[in-house]
């Protein structure tokens, strides 16, 4: 299925990441188109209180999602957009759902930090407010869909309902620390997390509201998921975490196996060790596929 929308986001994603590239190179060579293509950045491309209250530059408050100044910032945003972009694409309707549910996210993101952090010591940047509002609407509508982890046991599995309540439990506590140490005068005023914890459970909360007004506009669609957040948790959330259990000692097991195979000292005892791994394996696959 061609996805058109989020290629673009992805795209331009890269385009933005180059550019910024782009004048840390150029400031050793021509120092002036550097600070050119810099202050142009600076005036689109990224977020903070006085660009979009006092300047009233409400377009920075979308256009900082897809800015990334760091590598691993730009690799991680953007692979999570596209990878947890791509089954909520295909599940909505449409590009503009799509883009409501994201942008939605961006937007509530931007205004809650800058108005929470007004004064951050760096501008707002990074696809994260977006991507939250993203897991969190996948959440709702495929409250079933397993994914293999990376970290921190690499190989495990956690549904999309797991993924974003831990996501939602981190930013509960992290944002009112956030807080307080941004009011608190214990701390220096321009003092706070390069992290934009409160802007992540914005994007969060307005991922789930943009994915009640969906829902509400497919009312007579019956083909169109309609469980609540609350309804999907009764019906799952214990079955999810029992399952994860089940499929962590799986793949311990299974890790066992493996080992003993390389190790094993000849062909029988290597084929017994092969297919109990591969009986592991099935088993797995099986209990993802009862709830997919």
């Amino acid at each position: 299925m061609e996805r058109p929308v989020l290629n673009g986001m992805v795209l331009l994603n890269c385009v933005v990441y180059g550019a910024w590239r782009c004048t840390a190179l150029s400031f050793r060579v021509t120092p002036r188109e550097g600070e050119r293509l810099r202050r142009f950045l600076m005036n689109n491309f990224t977020c903070s209180w006085d660009d979009i209250m006092t300047k009233g530059r409400w377009h920075q408050s979308i256009l900082y999602g897809f800015s990334h100044i760091t590598f691993p910032h730009f690799v991680f945003n953007t692979w999570l957009l596209y990878f947890i972009g791509r089954p909520l694409y295909d599940r909505l309707a449409n590009e503009k759902e799509f883009g409501t549910v994201y942008f939605s996210g961006l937007f509530a993101g931007a205004v809650a930090e800058t108005l929470a952090c007004r004064n951050r010591a760096t501008p707002l940047v990074g696809a994260s407010s977006g991507v939250m509002a993203l897991l969190a609407s996948l959440s709702v509508l495929e409250p079933n869909r397993w994914w293999y982890m990376l970290f921190p046991i690499p190989g495990a599995t956690l549904s999309s309902m797991q993924l974003a309540d831990i996501n939602l439990a981190v930013h509960l506590v992290a944002a009112p620390a956030v807080l307080y140490r941004q009011f608190s005068r214990r701390f220096p005023p321009r003092y706070g997390s390069n992290v934009a914890y409160v802007g992540h459970l914005a994007g969060i909360f307005a991922g789930y509201a943009a994915t009640k007004f969906i829902q509400w506009r497919h009312r007579d669609d019956v083909s169109f998921p309609h469980e609540t957040w609350w309804e999907s948790h009764k019906r799952y959330a214990l079955l999810h975490w029992r399952f994860s259990a089940e499929d962590a000692d799986d793949l311990g097991e299974w890790t066992s196996c493996w080992y003993r195979a390389r190790q094993a000292h000849n062909s029988s005892e290597r084929r017994y060790y092969k297919r109990r791994m591969d009986v592991i394996s099935e088993r797995r696959r099986q209990r993802r596929s009862c709830l997919s």
